[in-house]
């Protein structure tokens, strides 16, 4: 069983005053979550941070549409080396638009 570290916000260039959630790190050691608190689209939208060293400050950026829309865009996960992944969306599809759906 693995012990994990207690909890550290990594501050305020990534948590906003409003909502960040749902984070993932991918093979490639980068931050996915989703914020509405960054510039967005509408609504929740998808961003990548990845941290510099060197510089010690993280560069974020909106991943922009077709992954972000004017619908809520949350829940990313990707496979960078393979360029394969998923993520969540309330902008309609299978279901009504209030609900989420998950896109390929």
């Amino acid at each position: 069983m693995e012990a994990y570290g207690k909890p550290v916000n990594i501050g305020p260039e990534i948590n906003t005053q409003e909502r960040e959630t749902f984070p993932f790190i991918s093979d490639k050691n980068k931050l996915f979550f989703s914020s509405d608190g960054h510039i967005e689209l509408r609504g929740l939208d998808i961003f990548m941070a990845s941290f510099n060293d060197g510089m010690g400050y993280w560069s974020i950026q909106n991943l922009g549409q077709p992954i972000n829309s004017n619908q809520n865009d949350f829940g990313f996960i990707v496979r960078e080396e393979e360029k394969t992944g998923y993520f969540s969306s309330n902008r309609g599809g299978s279901g009504s638009s209030s609900f989420d759906d998950i896109k390929l």
